[in-house]
């Protein structure tokens, strides 16, 4: 009988470097009933206006205990991602070290579909998101989450955060700071950002 995949971790906070055209959405470490390998699946969205056909990324993987095992840089290709595009389900790769139980990513460059490329600096601060949170699982309670679609559309699904760098809508779109509107349902930022609960 075949052994089913297993997943051994999941990344609880979201890498991101201020400026990148790309941004990891969702990490996690799965390993493979059959052959034992650690597979390492990454989700990633473009806040670019420019298409992207690039993507290269640092994955650090870490044991059991903590210990920081050798990186792996991995080129993902042939991705014609446009803005608001996910890179989901193209972005996998195989660890070779077995003893991995974690990891951290960054994107180290991407290159648009007209040959111009962006580089992270040397010693680019690596910021952290939290993952996103369902209305439900954020205010812990049905009823606040449907009094939030009443004012903002019964499409919401994500509680708004705003970081540094990035923002997120309740639509699920990864934003850019520098946008004011969610680049896939127009919903204002700060309206979004600034709900007063009590109101709710």
């Amino acid at each position: 009988m075949k052994k089913k995949n297993s997943q051994v971790f999941v990344l609880e906070n979201i890498p991101y470097t201020a400026g990148a055209p790309v941004v990891i959405t969702s990490g996690c470490l799965v390993k493979d009933g059959g052959s034992g390998r650690l597979r390492c699946q990454l989700g990633m969205a473009c806040v670019s206006d420019d298409p992207i056909r690039a993507v290269t990324v640092l994955i650090t993987p870490t044991d059991a205990d903590g210990v920081t095992l050798s990186p792996v840089q991995q080129r993902f290709t042939g991705l014609s991602v446009r803005k608001d595009g996910t890179l989901s389900g193209k972005t996998e790769l195989v660890l070779n070290n077995r003893d991995a139980g974690a990891f951290t990513a960054a994107v180290e460059e991407v290159v648009f579909d007209d040959g111009r490329s962006w580089q992270a600096e040397e010693g680019a601060e690596r910021l952290l998101a939290p993952p996103m949170q369902t209305l439900e699982e954020a205010y812990g309670d049905e009823e606040m989450a449907d009094q939030f679609r009443i004012r903002f559309g019964d499409d919401c699904r994500y509680l708004p955060w705003e970081g540094e760098a990035i923002w997120y809508c309740t639509c699920g779109t990864v934003n850019a700071a520098a946008e004011a509107r969610c680049r896939r349902c127009r919903r204002v930022r700060k309206a979004l950002t600034r709900v007063n609960t009590a109101e709710l």
